[in-house]
């Protein structure tokens, strides 16, 4: 059950950041994340600062010639809803459709869903990991089919979340306000480790309020595709997000991005590098060359006991995502 907890609903962006300095302050937004960790002790707050008044100033959803900007607080439903995210960053809506169930979209914001914390059942069900005081990472010795195929450190967990793999793909960047002001940074930077002080894989500083996302220029092509063990509720088995610009006949710009392999999304640089700069033409013989681009997608991936099959799920996927990008381009 929830322990007794102080409320306070926040008006601005600068009351919010200025009592998240205190001690056991904790933001509530849509509180999928949130309030399941307050029930299980996974974390403690005395405070919840309720940020739903914001939802006016961080909930809108924005898209121009020069990119776009996507409110930390708009929910994951607005945002796979949303024509203009649909048409220009077809990788994000694709994502934020996929996640969870509908009942959860509808609540949960965007900020919640890159925020989450360490989803392993093994930290999750106060298993004595590594991350709470263990010797060891658990998953390493035991049940590891959902976990790492390339590990950071002790802790072999992965992270969760879909929107973030289509975001790294899309090459989008972070904006947050702390008590020194506005801050940006591209949202591959912020990933680190978890650790048994921060059991965190997306590092904002804590304390920080993240204001929203912003897009670069959209580029020609993008999806979003991913592997789970059920129609919904589940989280990836694996996935993938890929885009690309058409410069006349060449591909530029290519991101390939894995989930569910690390503690971090993935760039598969192998796979980019032989598409950066290629014709389209590539496309119509690329069963000729899948192989090596297979290959040179799987590098650096290291499978554990029980979760191998994923590599078979991330060749179904590329080849998936290369069939997508012929019909986008009419090949």
């Amino acid at each position: 059950m929830l322990p007794t907890l102080q409320y306070r609903r926040i008006a601005t962006v600068d009351e919010a950041v200025a009592l998240a300095k205190e001690e056991g302050h904790r933001f509530l937004a849509g509180g999928i994340e949130l309030l399941p960790l307050l029930k299980e002790g996974l974390q403690d707050a005395e405070t919840l600062l309720d940020l739903a008044p914001l939802k006016a100033s961080l909930g809108q959803v924005e898209v121009t010639r020069e990119g776009g900007r996507v409110g930390a607080l708009a929910s994951l439903q607005e945002v796979a809803r949303h024509p203009a995210i649909k048409s220009h960053y077809r990788a994000l809506a694709q994502a934020c459709r996929l996640t969870a169930s509908l009942q959860i979209r509808q609540q949960g914001t965007l900020a919640g869903n890159l925020l989450q914390i360490n989803r392993c059942e093994y930290f999750r069900n106060n298993y004595g990991c590594y991350l709470q005081g263990g010797d060891t990472c658990l998953a390493s010795q035991g049940d590891d089919r959902h976990h790492a195929l390339w590990t950071e450190g002790t802790c072999h967990s992965v992270y969760p979340s879909d929107p973030a793999t289509a975001l790294v793909a899309l090459g989008a960047k972070v904006r947050w306000r702390d008590a020194e002001g506005e801050k940006e940074a591209p949202l591959e930077e912020l990933f680190g480790r978890p650790v048994p002080e921060d059991p965190r894989h997306l590092k904002l500083p804590q304390g920080a309020l993240m204001t929203g996302i912003h897009l670069p220029p959209a580029p020609t092509w993008s999806v979003f595709l991913k592997v789970m063990e059920r129609g919904t509720w589940t989280f990836s088995a694996v996935s993938l997000a890929a885009s690309a610009r058409l410069e006349g006949d060449l591909l530029r710009d290519v991101r390939i991005v894995l989930g569910g392999v690390a503690a971090r999304p993935w760039r598969a640089e192998g796979a980019e590098a032989l598409l950066e700069g290629a014709e389209v033409e590539v496309l119509e013989g690329v069963g000729e060359i899948f192989p090596e681009m297979s290959r040179s997608l799987l590098e650096g991936l290291r499978p554990g006991r029980e979760n191998g099959y994923k590599l078979a799920l991330l060749q179904g996927l590329f080849a998936k995502a290369l069939a997508d990008l012929r019909g986008a381009l009419g090949r």
